[in-house]
């Protein structure tokens, strides 16, 4: 039976359990048999863990570590283990049906006999994993990855497989029939659609597998984010807070939503959103300290003309934030506020040529930032011991060449579409004057009416 001790602990505060772990590594949790159904786990850490036969029917334990825990016999009904971290786990006789497992890491777990009949596995990681004789009939693993996997004997009736790959899989005497393999239906162009509507990152199952950061493009994910950031920054302006008067407001605003950053990543650190609120609005975490430092940086822009961009406060400011960055609850807060005055220093006070003529004429920056994850990745793929000077320098100048010809081919030509020379003179002015200071942005950005 398990440690009563443990079971209050994690059933009481996943903060605190994280925290009592974190202080004593050498404990092996011991949660066997714990009775543990219905418990809120979201990012609990519950690596090795002994839960062999317990009972988490419909627990929340997304964004779990697990991995390497041990979970034989374990009743995990309709539980959901969403982003979690289960590699190595084992799960052998495990009860999992309408579980969800969706975008989970299963690498190497064994799953062996395992019940995962109706089971969600959309998009999750299952690559050398032991699923021999498990049942996972009916079972969702589109876009799955398979590869390696051991599907001996195992039951895919009814499954759903389009677009998983099964490259390298052992399916002796695996029992296919209604197993959906097809090519994408109409539907799934549909759900495709969605994510690139919805500016999301691009998934195609089994890429860059066997890579510590198997993604195709593991800096997209961001686009979605900032691109909510520029709905709100429209809807700001539209309401007048850009203007002279509107200003102090918009300071106002910011100074809650640093606040409430502060609060949710303290008090509520594993809060989780509904899928369809998440595919509108993000990842509340996500979007909250996104938003924070979008929001940090127009101030500094509105309140240019009042800031008082000084050599030794910037030192002041670098020096304080080398401190708070070895303090997690302040530290990104201390990012945002005295590192953005250190830019913001840097950008208008600092007069080495270099620094006014990067990007003068060609701005390469948001291609560079897009093409270096790919160009890295494709280049660790074909030369596994790339020695890492190398693979910084073969990746900066893939990146730059490609962030050149995006400028040249897509966004220097976009932004030639103006509302009219006026607009656009007008726009040129504002820049040039407000980087020279002689310009209040605060006049220029609120004071013209549309």
């Amino acid at each position: 039976m398990a440690k009563q001790h443990h079971a209050n602990v994690l059933r009481q505060s996943v903060r605190n359990w994280n925290f009592s772990r974190e202080q004593r590594p050498d404990v092996v949790p011991d949660l066997s048999g714990a009775d543990l159904k219905g418990a809120y786990l979201v990012a609990a850490d519950l690596t090795s863990a002994n839960l062999i036969g317990a009972n988490l029917t419909s627990a929340n334990a997304s964004k779990t570590d697990l991995s390497k825990a041990q979970l034989k016999g374990a009743n995990l009904e309709k539980t959901n283990l969403s982003k979690s971290d289960l590699q190595g786990a084992d799960f052998t006789g495990a009860i999992l049906p309408e579980a969800d497992l969706s975008n989970t890491d299963l690498r190497h777990a064994n799953l062996s006999g395992a019940n995962l009949s109706q089971a969600y596995l959309s998009e999750s990681n299952l690559a050398n994993a032991e699923l021999r004789d498990a049942d996972l009939s009916h079972a969702q693993i589109d876009q799955a990855n398979l590869a390696g996997a051991d599907l001996s004997n195992a039951k895919l009736t009814g499954a759903y497989l389009v677009s998983a790959n099964l490259h390298r899989a052992t399916m002796r005497q695996s029992q296919l029939a209604g197993a959906d393999l097809s090519a994408l239906r109409p539907a799934d162009w549909g759900r495709l659609s969605y994510r690139l509507l919805m500016l999301k990152s691009p998934e195609v199952a089994g890429a860059f597998q066997g890579l510590p950061y198997p993604a195709l493009n593991g800096s997209a994910w961001t686009i979605s984010y900032e691109f909510r950031c520029y709905v709100l920054a429209a809807a700001l302006g539209l309401v007048g807070l850009y203007r002279k008067g509107g200003r102090w407001a918009f300071l106002g605003l910011t100074v809650a939503m640093i606040a409430g950053n502060l609060v949710l990543a303290l008090a509520a650190p594993g809060l989780t959103a509904p899928n369809w609120l998440v595919a509108t609005f993000g990842e509340p975490h996500q979007q909250a300290r996104l938003t924070t430092a979008f929001m940090i940086g127009t101030c500094f822009w509105l309140f240019n003309a009042e800031l008082a961009l000084r050599a030794r406060y910037a030192a002041v400011a670098a020096l304080g934030l080398v401190g708070l960055m070895f303090v997690p609850a302040v530290a990104e807060t201390a990012l945002f506020l005295l590192g953005g005055y250190v830019l913001f220093w840097i950008a208008f006070k600092v007069t080495w040529k270099p620094l006014h003529t990067i990007n003068a004429k060609d701005d390469v920056s948001y291609g560079v930032y897009l093409y270096a994850w790919p160009i890295g990745a494709l280049l660790i793929w074909f030369w596994r011991d790339i020695p890492a000077p190398l693979l910084a320098l073969l990746t900066f100048l893939g990146a730059l060449a490609c962030g050149r010809a995006s400028w040249l081919a897509v966004e220097k030509p976009a932004m030639r579409w103006k509302f009219g020379d006026r607009s656009g003179h007008r726009a040129v002015l504002a820049t040039e004057g407000l980087a020279s200071g002689r310009v209040d942005a605060g006049d220029q950005i609120g004071s013209r009416k549309a």
